[in-house]
């Protein structure tokens, strides 16, 4: 396994994850950013053959937005918080997250439900909408029973109500993170998912 210090953002697109890859950037620390889709693609690749799922970025300590979503394939290996944890137990996990209807919404102006409709097989706009608001709440519910039992290890950063130095409280002293460097994307506020009647 690795000695060399990783963060692993393993929240959803569309909820700060370039304004996490930059504040890391902007202080100095090596951070890889969504690259197309194909950092996904290279993480599950390296999970699939048993392999360090970072391998293939030797010098870099952060990892954003770890997504490759075509209309033929969805690959999210942040997901896989076992494989992730099993190579790197001592790595920082950022849960970030936001009001689910804002992301939602985020993702819907960004030209995404077009592909989950087709890998998913889905019947409309609507139907991924509550696609997308059941994965929201089954993956938060995962990711906080995985870490129930391994405190110190993930930070819930709420983009609506944290400040940055919550964030850098939680990563290594030494690296002397300054909280000013984090920048917010605009977001349009909406009500909250509970209200969806989902």
């Amino acid at each position: 396994m690795s000695r060399q210090t990783r963060v692993f953002q393993i929240g959803f697109n569309k909820c700060g994850t370039s304004s996490l890859h930059n504040f890391f950037l902007g202080n100095g620390i090596p951070s890889v950013h969504w690259q197309s889709g194909e950092l996904a693609v290279r993480i599950h690749a390296r999970m699939r053959q048993g392999e360090d799922p970072v391998l293939d970025y030797p010098g870099i300590t952060a990892f954003t937005d770890m997504i490759h979503l075509t209309h033929q394939v969805l690959i999210e290996p942040y997901k896989a918080i076992d494989i992730l944890y099993r190579w790197h137990p001592d790595a920082y996990y950022v849960l970030n997250t936001r009001n689910c209807s804002d992301w939602v919404e985020s993702r819907v102006r960004h030209g995404m439900v077009a592909r989950y409709q087709s890998v998913f097989a889905l019947p409309d706009e609507a139907a991924v909408r509550r696609h997308w608001i059941r994965e929201w709440y089954e993956h938060h519910a995962r990711i906080l029973g995985f870490f129930a039992s391994r405190p110190g290890r993930l930070l819930v950063y709420d983009l609506d109500r944290d400040q940055p130095e919550k964030l850098a409280g939680f990563l290594p002293a030494d690296w002397n993170l300054d909280p000013a460097l984090f920048g917010h994307d605009n977001r349009t506020a909406r009500p909250d998912c509970r209200e969806a009647g989902v």
